[in-house]
């Protein structure tokens, strides 16, 4: 899968050229429920998220319920999520995985004040036990939190910084989405971001998807990937559905947090 550092902490899964997989988040600062382009959106990636952790096929959520994207205390220093993820491929191959993030203190990236947000993410083969570690850290702007400033790829010491500013919305309802914008790494690729929140069975959670398309230096995508949070009204995440698609296949992976 694709390596993404993405701008809204959503931690994730990619595959880096060569089979590295990376974790990741992201962001955005548009959002638009008249679009005619998006029922139609919705539809083909909930069909292909299952829903994320909402279960069934059963819209509940409250349209008029408002959502927060971030948790209250995501940007505080100790703030860590965690999950524990399993799934399969379409080659038949069965994993396991672990994503983690936790908030640490403000500190300085490219000579901008900034906060941090680490990753780590192990993904594992569960027939061979092979294991595949990926670490990298996302800066967030101290003054207006989801403003994402770039990131660092501790496993591949990758920088990848925004074409444009990129923030995220403080709240969002049922039916929201936006173009988040585009990642541009020093080795050439780019991540182009976008999201959306959808409704679940469940009256009080929403499913945010936060989908990444990635391109290769040349501008020929090499993989996609849809990350689903089931979240609650005050952003708190429950649970997280990955997709990751590239030529060769397709990884479906889900877990609740801990």
């Amino acid at each position: 899968m694709q390596r993404t550092h993405s701008p809204q902490p959503c931690a994730i899964l990619n595959h880096h050229k060569g089979g590295e997989p990376h974790a990741y988040d992201q962001s955005d600062h548009t959002h638009n429920r008249s679009d005619p382009r998006h029922s139609r959106r919705e539809r083909n990636v909930q069909a292909a998220c299952g829903g994320g952790g909402g279960g069934g096929s059963s819209e509940t959520t409250d349209p008029n319920l408002a959502f927060q994207v971030f948790p209250s205390s995501f940007f505080a220093p100790s703030y860590s999520e965690s999950y524990t993820l399993t799934g399969s491929d379409t080659d038949g191959n069965d994993y396991t995985a672990t994503a983690s993030l936790k908030t640490g203190a403000q500190t300085t990236f490219q000579g901008e004040a900034a906060i941090p947000v680490e990753f780590l993410f192990r993904f594992t083969n569960a027939a061979t036990q092979a294991s595949i570690i990926a670490n990298f850290t996302n800066y967030f702007s101290p003054s207006s939190h989801s403003r994402f400033i770039g990131s660092f790829s501790i496993t591949d010491g990758t920088t990848g910084l925004p074409s444009a500013q990129m923030t995220l919305p403080t709240t969002a309802r049922v039916g929201d989405f936006g173009s988040i914008g585009t990642i541009a790494y020093d080795d050439g690729t780019t991540e182009v971001l976008s999201w959306e929140l959808h409704s679940t069975s469940n009256a009080s959670r929403a499913n945010l998807i936060l989908s990444s398309v990635y391109k290769d230096a040349f501008g020929d995508t090499t993989g996609t990937e849809d990350d689903t949070y089931e979240i609650d009204a005050n952003g708190v995440r429950h649970r997280l559905t990955v997709r990751y698609t590239d030529a060769d296949r397709t990884i479906n992976l889900a877990g609740d947090g801990r």
